[in-house]
């Protein structure tokens, strides 16, 4: 339904590769969850994004 709206989607709790390659199966664009990493403190997420700067998508966060 969404994706005949337009609008994209983000999947919380993604713990094992069959749910996010399900996901993606049907059209979710965002996933997040343990698969990819778990939950930090903010120092220890500025490492993790510093470390993972090159796979990181570029988004806009003006909307």
């Amino acid at each position: 339904m969404s994706k005949r709206l337009g609008i994209e989607t983000l999947c919380e709790g993604i713990e094992n590769r069959s749910q996010s390659d399900f996901l993606k199966e049907i059209g979710c664009q965002y996933q997040q969850g343990y698969l990819f990493a778990a939950s930090m403190q903010p120092d220890e997420l500025r490492q993790f994004l510093g470390k993972a700067g090159d796979q990181l998508e570029d988004i806009s966060l003006s909307d």
